[in-house]
This record gives structure tokens, C-alpha cells and sequence, in this order.
């Protein structure tokens, strides 16, 4: 829905974050209907859905993975053709109550391998990388549930509790 990325100082809600904040805000998905879509791009081919879990009780989901193109075509590339192959996912679900207020079950994750390889002819290097076979594989994921209250005079609390987690390797 929105995103905001932040450096210096901060708002308040972030406590004491150190470096910058990256505050991204996932839409609902639609509550009414369901909608479906997919996309093939130069960068990547997305799937993407959205409806009512319980059109009665307002709730949804929403999810959306994406995967590369050339990770979909790299056994029709020559052997030393490098590139990023990636994937991605990531989802939300709300849900209503009459008494407890909303809560939401939301995640992200995403796989990334890429990586270049050594030119044999060394009349071609330029760079001393450009004779080393370089790979890079990252990962990161999080998760999290979200629960907001509404008061009578149109106050609210917001809380959240989520895990996160990454990495990268490189050999």
C-alpha cells in the first residue's frame, strides 16, 4: 500500500533503529471479490491473488510470488552466461472481530543467487576478478502478526509482533 524509507533521525514509532528504516505497508486484499493476475516480464514472471477468506466477517487475503526469467530460461543460455535468479513471496491475511478489533498474519521472504564466471582467456581480463568464479546466494525472510483496537472516540492501539531473519553466503 505505502512505503517509506527513512535516514537520520525518526519518528518516535521506530525507537532507536540505528542506520534507516524501511517502513513498508502492505494493502487488504479485497473483501468482496476474488482477483487474480499474471505478469511476464523481461525481469520476471508474478502471480498475484486476492479476495474474501469470509465475505461475512470482512476478512482477506492477499499473496503475491514472483520468480525470474532467467532462472526460468538459464538451460537455454550458453554456460558462461551469468544473471540473477531470484524468487519471492509474500502474503497477508486480516481478519475482523466484533469485540477484539482486526488482526492481520503477513510475511515476506525471498531467494537470491547470482554470480559471475572466470573468462578463460586471460587476454580478456580487465580486473583480477575477471579470472575468479564468484558466487553469491542471500536470503531473508519475516513474519508477523499485527492486532489493532479501536476505542469509542476513534483512538486505536496498533501492535505488532514479528521475526525476522538473513543471510549471505558467498564463495
Amino acid at each position: 500500500a505505502n512505503s517509506d524509507f527513512f535516514t537520520g533521525a525518526f519518528p518516535s514509532e521506530y525507537n532507536n533503529a540505528i542506520s534507516g528504516v524501511f517502513d513498508m505497508k502492505m494493502r487488504k486484499g479485497n473483501n468482496s471479490k476474488h482477483e487474480h493476475s499474471a505478469e511476464l516480464g523481461l525481469i520476471g514472471i508474478d502471480f498475484a491473488s486476492e479476495g474474501p477468506l469470509n465475505k461475512s466477517k470482512n476478512s482477506s487475503y492477499l499473496v503475491n510470488y514472483r520468480y525470474s526469467t532467467l532462472g526460468l530460461v538459464s538451460s537455454l543460455l550458453p554456460e558462461d552466461a551469468q544473471g540473477t535468479n531470484y524468487q519471492d513471496l509474500a502474503f497477508k491475511l486480516n481478519f475482523y472481530t466484533k469485540k477484539a478489533g482486526s488482526f492481520s498474519f503477513w510475511g515476506l521472504g525471498l531467494i537470491d543467487n547470482s554470480g559471475t564466471t572466470a573468462k578463460k582467456d586471460t587476454s580478456l581480463w580487465e580486473y583480477k576478478k575477471d579470472g575468479q568464479n564468484e558466487k553469491a546466494k542471500q536470503f531473508m525472510g519475516a513474519t508477523g502478526i499485527n492486532h489493532r483496537y479501536f476505542f469509542k472516540n476513534n483512538a486505536y492501539i496498533n501492535s505488532t509482533i514479528a521475526i525476522s531473519a538473513s543471510g549471505l553466503k558467498l564463495s
